[in-house]
């Protein structure tokens, strides 16, 4: 359960496949990563940002311009070459691994601007929630999903303290 980067975060260990080491001498280890269900606020649906540019539908040039703005004196081209390669993207990119046996899925976006103007609507941009919705529908994951800026209300109504009561094992 997270909120914002932390939202995204709990998608990234939560679609994961079981991370455990079954053969370590650690106890740690061993203990499974897998969780009974997933819950957040303004997440993002992937940290691939190519799936970040096609959903907001902008082109590479812009989406470098947004993130100069936000790293500032960083090295952006060092930072964007990183972001754009494929083995990278291979490790980040939950959105990718999920699968029908992923847990359940709550989440929340009331975000309203779909055209980024700067790293915050990109990030809590409500379309991440769309497309997480119809991944997790496509692969009959349970999930409710409430993105009310652009018309997506879950029919069950439900909030998420009954979400996670419901799904606690």
């Amino acid at each position: 359960m997270g909120a914002s980067a932390g939202a995204t975060s709990s998608l990234w260990i939560g679609l994961q496949d079981d991370l455990s080491d079954k053969k370590s001498k650690d106890p740690i280890l061993r203990e499974s990563t897998k969780v009974s269900c997933i819950v957040g606020i303004a997440a993002a649906h992937s940290l691939n940002l190519i799936r970040w540019k096609d959903m907001a539908n902008v082109d590479e040039a812009y989406l470098k311009s947004i993130f100069e703005k936000y790293l500032g004196k960083m090295d952006t081209e060092k930072w964007m070459e990183r972001s754009f390669n494929k083995n990278y993207i291979s490790e980040v990119d939950f959105f990718e691994k999920m699968d029908s046996n992923d847990p359940p899925i709550f989440i929340i976006n009331y975000g309203k601007n779909t055209k980024p103007k700067n790293i915050a609507d990109f990030h809590h941009n409500p379309l991440h929630a769309k497309l997480l919705k119809n991944r997790a529908d496509s692969l009959k994951i349970k999930n409710v999903v409430y993105a009310p800026g652009i018309g997506i209300i879950d029919k069950s109504n439900k909030d998420m303290v009954d979400f996670i009561i419901e799904n606690l094992n």
